[in-house]
Order: C-alpha cells, then structure tokens, then sequence
C-alpha cells in the first residue's frame, strides 16, 4: 500500500511540475509576442520593398564593432558635377543612399558644387556637419564649387588649406598663385574632425593636380604632412581624387596607411582604365579593402567606401 501511494504521490508531483512548466512556458511566448521586435540602432529602415535611391532617415549614428573592435566607415566620392551634369542628380541619390544604407561616418566628395553639399546634408537622416572648401566659383550650373567632408556626430574642428604648388590656366606651375575666381580649379585640402561615441576622427579630403603628374605628387606629399600636423594624435583619413596612379605616391601612404579600395576606380563611365581615387586610413588591425562601386550612368568616377578597426 505504501509503494502504491509512493508512485502516486510520485506521479502527481511529476504531473504538477509539468503543468507548471506548461504555464511557465506559455507566459515566456505571450511576452516575446506582445513586444514588437527593436530594429537594430542604424538600421535606417531598410527593407526589402524599399531597395530605392532615396533618402533614408535614421536618429543615431551607427555603432558598427567587429571581435569587439568598433569599426569607422569612410566613404569618397567624386561627383562630377561640373562635366557630369547630366548625371548630376542620380549620383547625389547614389551617394546618399550608399552612405546612408552602410552607416557612413565620414563622406569626402570632389567636385561637388556648394549646392550638392547642402542638398545631402538637408535629404539626410544622419549627416549632422559639413566643411566646404571653395576652390572655384561662378562655374555654369553649378556656382561656387570645391571639396568637402560630411560627417555625422559632432563636428568640432574643420579647416582649408591652399597647396604652395599651384598650376595656372596657361600651364604655367607657380608658389600659391592661385584664385577662386580664375578658370583653373584651385587645389586645396579640406578637413573636419567630429566626434561620434567619445571617439574624434578626422576625415579629409582633396582633389589634386589632373594635368601634371610631379605637380600632383608634391601636392601629396603636403596631403600627408598637413593632415597629420592637423590630426593632432586624432584617428586620420585621407581620401580623394589624387589624380596620380598608386606608384607616384610618397612611401609614407604605403607605411602610415592602408589602402582602402580594391581595384581601379576611374573612368567609370567609358570603362576603367586606373586607380587615382583613394581613401587612406591610419593602418591598424587589417580588414581587407572593398571594390570600389561603379555605374556606368552617373560620374565618371566610381563611389569608394572601406571600413577599419579602431
């Protein structure tokens, strides 16, 4: 009689503890159900039925780590836009979304008239500060035109500078001669450091010499030394249309920085012919350099972006 009453008493603790683990377990799915899923912070809401080149819209920069390394994410682009008219407008889209969709920290754009600046700073969800360098004005259908860096974040500094070597509309290479409101495009660099989670980076970015490839190289060898000079031990990038293949470069890109970008970037539109465009960043723990993006309908220069540890 006790062992019946043994196995019974067994049996309905068992069948007790079932029923409430049923119970627990029902509760468990009501609360994963009743609260709708967070989308990841920067995100931008991206979704399959919007794969579009429109503005997207997110309210916090996006903290990308990897192996527990946060992770800064540049991008460059030469727009183009006083020969490209044409394609003006689908590679402001291009740009915008591209940043936008890969969580962009820092955006160097190359013959960007002020107005494109402006016109990606206000579509944006996420650029949050700008600085433009004038290196031309009055140019048709465009106005006052140069380089930039947008950045999100903070912006706490930014700063121009005018390259000693300048060459003139005659041909004629000279010692800081140069004017914006000539027909030459004035060759300067531009840099903004901005802060993003307590980190300051500074982005900068340069369009040199296209005509003369020794004048091109000296205005590099500035680049880098003003860059740094700047930086003051802040993490640096310096990206561009260089104008000059990688082996007219000071050996200090090769031993200070890393490439960014695989492969050729220019002429996108008649069909690649050289890498002139780059984003160079302070070398650290290696992640492979990305293929630059290249349609053959917008500028004629293909859209670069690369990531790296901090």
């Amino acid at each position: 009689m006790s062992a019946t009453q043994t196995v019974g008493s067994e049996y309905r603790v068992t069948k007790r503890s079932y029923a409430l683990l049923v119970v627990a377990a029902a509760i468990l799915m009501l609360s994963v159900f009743a609260t709708p899923p967070v989308p990841p912070t920067g995100s931008g809401g991206v979704s399959a039925s919007r794969e579009s080149e429109e503005a997207l819209t997110e309210s916090s920069p996006r903290l990308d780590t990897a192996a527990g390394g946060l992770i800064i994410n540049a991008h460059h682009y030469n727009l183009c836009s006083n020969v490209c008219d044409y394609a003006r407008a689908s590679s402001l889209n291009l740009a915008l979304y591209l940043f936008e969709a890969d969580g962009g920290w820092s955006l160097s754009l190359n013959e960007a008239c002020f107005s494109d600046v402006m016109n990606l700073v206000e579509r944006s969800g996420r650029i949050t500060g700008y600085h433009f360098a004038v290196t031309k004005v009055n140019v048709p259908g465009c106005g006052t035109y140069g380089n930039a860096v947008l950045t999100i974040g903070n912006k706490v500094w930014g700063a121009e500078y005018q390259y000693a070597g300048q060459r003139l509309s005659n041909g004629n290479v000279v010692v800081n001669n140069c004017y914006v409101s000539s027909s030459t495009e004035c060759r300067k660099m531009v840099c903004a450091k901005y802060d993003v989670f307590g980190i300051v980076t500074q982005a900068c970015s340069t369009h040199l010499e296209p005509n003369n490839d020794d004048l091109a190289t000296l205005q590099a060898n500035d680049y880098t030394w003003v860059g740094t000079s700047w930086a003051g031990g802040n993490f640096r990038i310096l990206a561009g249309d260089f104008n000059i293949t990688p082996d007219r470069l000071h050996p200090v890109y090769r031993d200070a920085y890393r490439d960014g970008i695989y492969g050729n970037t220019f002429n996108a539109r008649t069909g690649l012919r050289e890498k002139i465009d780059y984003i160079f960043v302070q070398a650290g723990p290696y992640i492979p350099p990305k293929a630059a993006f290249c349609p053959t309908d917008r500028s004629d220069h293909c859209y670069t972006s690369t990531k790296v540890y901090f």
